[in-house]
C-alpha cells in the first residue's frame, strides 16, 4: 500500500555545528574565529575554542586575509586602511556581515530506519534565519510475521521519497553550537502494510486449541483449516472440505495437529463422490420447556439478547422442531444453530499468580502445560492407585 504523508511539525527544537573562520595576521600567525562583523576600522570576532566569550576587535592593518568558513578568502593589504578594504570586498561582495552560508548535512541515524536523509539550508546575512530544504530516500522494508491463522503483518511505514521545507530560526545567531525553532512543512510518499490482526484469534491458535489440518502435495506440507474447539466433554462429527488437486499420486496424506492432549479423534474418513444439489430449510423452534416445565421458547426465538439463563448444574431444556416432509430419494442431515456464552461455575480461594499467568503469553505455553500436568499425573502412583481405589467403592 502506498500512501502521501502530509506533516507538519509546529516546533523543532535541534543542534548544528558551525564551522570555523581562520584569521591570518601580518605576524604569520593564524587563529581560528568566528566574525562577527567588519566595520570601518576594525574587525570584531570571539575564538573558536571560546565561543561564550566577549567579542574581541583587532585593526585591519593587522590582518593579511580571513578565510571563511565556505571557503570564502577575505584579502587585506597592510597599506590599506580598513575602509579601503571594506570598500575592495564590497564589490565582490565578499563581507562576512553581508555573506550568507550554504549548509549540507546528513541525518547518519535515519540509516537505521532505512532512509538516506540530507538537507540543504541557506543562512539569511542576519545569522537567525534559516530556509532548509530536507530530502529523504527509502532503501529497505521490514516484512511483518506471518501465522496459519488469523494473523497480524505490519511493515513499518517506509519512506520511498520525501522533501519539504523548514524555516530555522537561530535566537543566538551561528554559533560553535547553535539551536533553532521553527515550523516544517514535508510531502513524503511511504509504502505501509497492515493486515488484519484478530487477537483472540491469534492467541486461539498459537496455543494449539484447534486442531489443525494439513495435506501433504507436491510442495509439502499445506495448511488446509481448522476446527474450532468444540467445547469441554462434548463430541461431535465435524466435516472439512479438502482440495487435494495438488496431490502427487493416488493417496492422500493428512496430519491432524494440536496441542497436547487437547482432542480425542476417534474416526477419520474421506469422501471422493461427486458432490450434488441440496436444499436447506431453516426451522425455528416450535417449543422450548426448561426442567420444571415452563415455557421458554421466546428466549430461543431470535438473536435479541434475550438470553436463556441456567445457574445451575443439572438445568436443561428440551427444544422441540416441526420437521417439514421428507423429499423421496434424499437424505437429510439435521445442524444445530446457535449463539450464546457459559461461565464457569467455580469459587477460587486463592490469590492468583500474575507472573505464572503471564507465562501463557507465549506460543505453545498452554501445550506445554498440559504435557507437563499429564506426565505428572501418570508418574504419581498415589493418584492412580487412590483413583483405581475409589473406582472399587
Amino acid at each position: 500500500m502506498t500512501k502521501l504523508l502530509v506533516f507538519v511539525a509546529i516546533v523543532f527544537y535541534s543542534v548544528t555545528l558551525s564551522a570555523q573562520d581562520t584569521l591570518y595576521k601580518t605576524d604569520g600567525s593564524r587563529q581560528l574565529v568566528t566574525i562577527i562583523e567588519i566595520t570601518q576600522s576594525q574587525v570584531r570576532y570571539k575564538p573558536y575554542s571560546n565561543p561564550d566569550s566577549p567579542p574581541f576587535a583587532i585593526l585591519g592593518k593587522y590582518i593579511t586575509q580571513i578565510v571563511n568558513a565556505d571557503g570564502q578568502i577575505t584579502t587585506f593589504e597592510g597599506s590599506r586602511s580598513v575602509a579601503d578594504s571594506v570598500r575592495i570586498l564590497n564589490s565582490v561582495q565578499l563581507v562576512k556581515a553581508g555573506a550568507g552560508r550554504n549548509i549540507i548535512s546528513l541525518n547518519v541515524t535515519d540509516v537505521l530506519i532505512g532512509m538516506i536523509s540530507a538537507n540543504y539550508e541557506h543562512i539569511l546575512p542576519s545569522g537567525k534565519l534559516g530556509l532548509k530544504i530536507p530530502l529523504s530516500v527509502g532503501f529497505n522494508t521490514i516484512a511483518g510475521n506471518r501465522y496459519d491463522y488469523s494473523y497480524y503483518k505490519y511493515s513499518p511505514r517506509t519512506t520511498i521519497i520525501g522533501s519539504g521545507i523548514d524555516l530555522d530560526f537561530y535566537p543566538g545567531g551561528q554559533r560553535q553550537v547553535s539551536y533553532f525553532v521553527g515550523p516544517s512543512l514535508q510531502l513524503r510518499l511511504f509504502n505501509a502494510d497492515y493486515t488484519y490482526y484478530d487477537p483472540v484469534s491469534f492467541v486461539y491458535s498459537s496455543q494449539g486449541i484447534p486442531l489443525s489440518v494439513y495435506i501433504e502435495t507436491e510442495n509439502g506440507w499445506q495448511f488446509v483449516d481448522y476446527f474450532n474447539s468444540v467445547g469441554p466433554l462434548a463430541s461431535r462429527d465435524l466435516v472439512m472440505p479438502v482440495d487435494v488437486s495438488k496431490v502427487k499420486g493416488d493417496k492422500v496424506k493428512l496430519r491432524l495437529q494440536c496441542g497436547f492432549m487437547f482432542w480425542e479423534v476417534d474416526y477419520a474418513a474421506m469422501d471422493f463422490s461427486d458432490n450434488i444439489a441440496v436444499q436447506v430449510s431453516r426451522i425455528a423452534p416450535e417449543n422450548a420447556m426448561d426442567e420444571n416445565g415452563k415455557d421458554v421458547t421466546s428466549l430461543l426465538a431470535s438473536t435479541d439478547k434475550k438470553y436463556l439463563v441456567q445457574p445451575e448444574a443439572g438445568n436443561e431444556v428440551v427444544v422441540s422442531y416441526r420437521s417439514k416432509a421428507s423429499i423421496p430419494g434424499y437424505m437429510e442431515s439435521a445442524f444445530l444453530h446457535s449463539r450464546g456464552y457459559y461461565e464457569y461455575i467455580r469459587e477460587y480461594k486463592n490469590k492468583p499468580d500474575i507472573a505464572y499467568l503471564k507465562s501463557f503469553r507465549e506460543g505453545g505455553a498452554f501445550t506445554r502445560f498440559s504435557k507437563e500436568k499429564y506426565l505428572k499425573f501418570v508418574s504419581d502412583q498415589k493418584l492412580i492407585s487412590k483413583a483405581l481405589a475409589d473406582g472399587r467403592n
